[in-house]
């Protein structure tokens, strides 16, 4: 199904249940309660249609919107054989496997790190079909495939939410499409461009929220490696504050000015059993 446009009333009734039902005991509007948004993309451009009273959003909603939590960071590579090399050569473990995405045709590993935050590897499915879509995170662009074939690095990262629609709708930068996106019983939404894109070339997180609103990482093993800090080297560090505060996001991650002719990029320090790791 493409997600070009949707109605997030349906989509969001996952996270909304409870406040729902609160809202219709009351005789009250719940203030938390989600209103029938429609978002679409157009050329890259988000666009999203809202009740008034959504827009006009309570301080107590525009405090929910800023409680990102970074939910995890993603090493992308041209074959998931590489991306596990990788990792185990910068932090000295190999990475149990995760899954698979039949929605873009991709799978990945994935390392707990910590209680709220994990990494993953991903890279595509070569088992299966191609999707009838682009996939995530700029997979199938040629130029960043044959800088991935020379080495993994260090692509994206991704924000955790309670409120993904109050939160996207704050966004500075278009994030895409907000699309649902299943796995056995795991069940979340992600903002993800129609075009599979990386916004402000991965160093704009993706916006995640999970169906029980907490990720899925007590059910990984914790092999003792902890996400100690995220680092950003940017070449407008003001203006990429003012995107990443936008969502709530600019405390998970130390940002500076990149060095003169050098592209953005994310470096990761990793507490490993050995001591503290980079990871780009």
């Amino acid at each position: 199904m493409e997600l070009d446009e949707l109605d997030l009333r349906e989509l969001f009734e996952f996270g909304t249940k409870n406040t729902r039902s609160q809202s219709r005991s009351s005789g009250r509007r719940n203030a938390n309660e989600v209103q029938p948004v429609r978002i679409r993309e157009r050329s890259g451009i988000a666009v999203g249609r809202a009740d008034p009273n959504l827009l006009d959003a309570s301080s107590s909603i525009m405090a929910a919107c800023a409680m990102t939590e970074l939910d995890h960071i993603v090493v992308a590579a041209h074959t998931l054989g590489q991306g596990i090399a990788h990792v185990k050569a910068a932090l000295g473990i190999e990475l149990p496997y995760g899954g698979t995405h039949p929605r873009w045709s991709t799978h990945n590993h994935v390392l707990r790190l910590g209680d709220t935050a994990f990494l993953e590897v991903i890279a595509i499915d070569p088992s299966v079909p191609a999707p009838a879509r682009p996939r995530l995170f700029q997979l199938d662009d040629p130029g960043l495939m044959a800088e991935l074939r020379t080495a993994p690095r260090l692509l994206t990262w991704v924000v955790r939410t309670t409120h993904i629609v109050e939160t996207f709708l704050a966004s500075t930068r278009p994030l895409g499409a907000i699309e649902p996106v299943s796995r056995g019983d795991l069940r979340w939404l992600l903002t993800v461009p129609n075009d599979g894109t990386l916004v402000d070339g991965g160093m704009m997180p993706s916006l995640i929220q999970w169906s029980d609103g907490a990720p899925p990482i007590s059910r990984m093993r914790d092999f003792g490696y902890t996400l100690e800090r995220l680092e950003a080297e940017h070449p407008d560090p003001a203006a990429y504050r003012r995107d990443l505060a936008s969502i709530g996001a600019d405390r998970h991650v130390e940002i500076r000015a990149a060095a003169p002719e050098s592209r953005a990029r994310l470096i990761a320090h990793i507490r490993t059993p050995e001591g503290v790791r980079a990871l780009h």
